[in-house]
């Protein structure tokens, strides 16, 4: 606002001449009545008269060419009360444009070009507070908006890969919504301002990082956290501080920053959100191991570190021996349970560096990275071996045993397969595990060509 006042503001000439015509003007209010009443009429502002779109000071803050914090607090106002009777902001901008031109028939009057032009001066710096009102409430409507749009947004992505939604992470995302978008409205006159907690440990999203939500955030990022949240709720203290005091048009620039801090603390709660989603989407809800679209990316990143490094890929595919037969006997409830505990004990018998995933039904794939081809074979052996140690669904009272066949496949760095024909490849070792018996794992290695 202080910004507006500079570049917009009257002249010593202007000012003068304004004040030394100060009776005149005034004398001229019936004047200006009637022709604004006339206008009105005549463009249909649904029967709308002078007194019923001007506040009452409105023609005397205007011609007393004194721009003090009354009078930019009353053209706030007159600009609130356009808003609120539903005026649209091109109306506004109409009704100060005609009083430029009733001024300008007023100053011309008196033969006096510098009066004219110090009072359309002043309409300039009245458009510049209606058309800040009027952005602050697009604002508002905006952040209504795209908070609305961002939740369902999210409900959707979680809904389309049938994943539970993080609804910590969610509602505190829409707490902090809430608290600034219910502090912008009482900023502005919206809604009464009831109580509201300014301390950041009070609010929603304050309770919610003190009772452990602050795990979520990462550590290198928790310090700028943590100051974007206390600025919001500072400069929204001094937005409702000044517009209590009755100097409104000192808010402005208080709730433009409060959004630019509030933008800060809702990116780093989105990416938290943005990071379950494809955990979520990379993951088996039924085994919690990493699903087949994640294989698909894990393994390209493997071919490609495979060449850059010289090492051996990996790949072992992995298929539950007579596994439809159990579900047949024993029900789907029961062939889950053993799905997820042959997961476990595969997670359990893999390196570290290694990673295993479900790729669909019964079927697992593991991907490792190997100096030495044999050792992709012993490591397909040792997990055969975990699974036929193991008993599985004892907790059901019918506990079992079960084996399973693999195909396993070495390939050299700098041999050129695509993912598609590495996968055919051990995918015909694991055929050949299972027509030879089961319970066995059949293995490939190929060099370089």
């Amino acid at each position: 606002m202080n910004s507006i006042k500079d570049m917009l503001g009257l002249s010593i000439i202007e000012n003068l001449e304004i004040q030394s015509n100060r009776e005149y003007l005034i004398a001229q209010k019936p004047f200006f009545d009637s022709e604004f009443n006339s206008w009105l009429l005549k463009y249909g502002f649904e029967q709308a008269t002078v007194e019923q779109v001007f506040r009452d000071d409105f023609y005397a803050l205007f011609v007393q060419a004194e721009l003090d914090e009354n009078f930019y607090s009353s053209m706030y106002h007159q600009a609130l009360d356009w808003y609120h009777a539903g005026l649209t902001h091109n109306r506004s901008m109409l009704i100060l444009s005609y009083c430029r031109q009733v001024f300008i028939l007023l100053a011309e009057k008196k033969d006096n070009p510098v009066l004219a032009k110090g009072l359309c001066h002043t309409v300039d710096l009245v458009q510049s507070v209606v058309n800040s009102v009027f952005q602050l409430h697009e604002t508002l409507d905006n952040m209504k908006k795209k908070s609305e749009l961002e939740v369902v947004r999210m409900k959707r992505s979680f809904q389309l890969i049938a994943a539970e939604l993080p609804k910590e992470l969610v509602q505190a995302f829409i707490d902090h919504q809430n608290w600034k978008i219910r502090t912008f409205s009482a900023a502005l006159g919206d809604i009464e301002e009831g109580e509201f907690s300014f301390s950041t440990s009070e609010c929603q999203l304050g309770k919610w990082l003190n009772s452990g939500g602050i795990n979520a955030i990462p550590e290198k990022e928790i310090e700028n956290f943590n100051l974007a949240h206390e600025k919001v709720h500072k400069l929204g203290f001094m937005a409702l501080k000044e517009a209590k005091e009755q100097h409104p048009e000192r808010i402005i620039d208080f709730l433009v920053e409060m959004e630019n801090a509030s933008d800060t603390v809702c990116h780093v709660l989105l990416e938290r959100i943005e990071e379950e989603f494809i955990k979520a989407a990379s993951m088996d809800t039924l085994t919690g191991l990493a699903n087949r679209c994640a294989f698909e990316s894990q393994l390209k990143q493997n071919i490609a570190f495979s060449k850059r490094h010289g090492f051996w890929l990996g790949l072992i595919i992995i298929d539950i021996d007579y596994f439809k037969s159990l579900n047949d006997s024993k029900g789907h409830a029961y062939g889950d349970q053993a799905l997820k505990e042959v997961a476990q004990v595969l997670a359990e018998a893999i390196r570290t560096e290694d990673y295993v995933y479900r790729w669909g039904g019964e079927e697992f794939a593991v991907l490792t990275i190997d100096k030495d081809s044999s050792g992709i074979e012993v490591l397909a052996e040792r997990i055969r071996a975990c699974v036929a140690e193991q008993i599985f669904c004892s907790t059901t009272g019918s506990e079992i045993n079960l084996t399973i066949s693999l195909g396993s496949g070495a390939f050299h760095p700098r041999l050129d397969k695509t993912p598609n024909e590495i996968f055919a490849l051990v995918d015909e070792q694991l055929y050949l595990a299972k027509e030879n018996g089961r319970n066995r794992v059949n293995s490939l290695t190929l060099e370089a060509d």
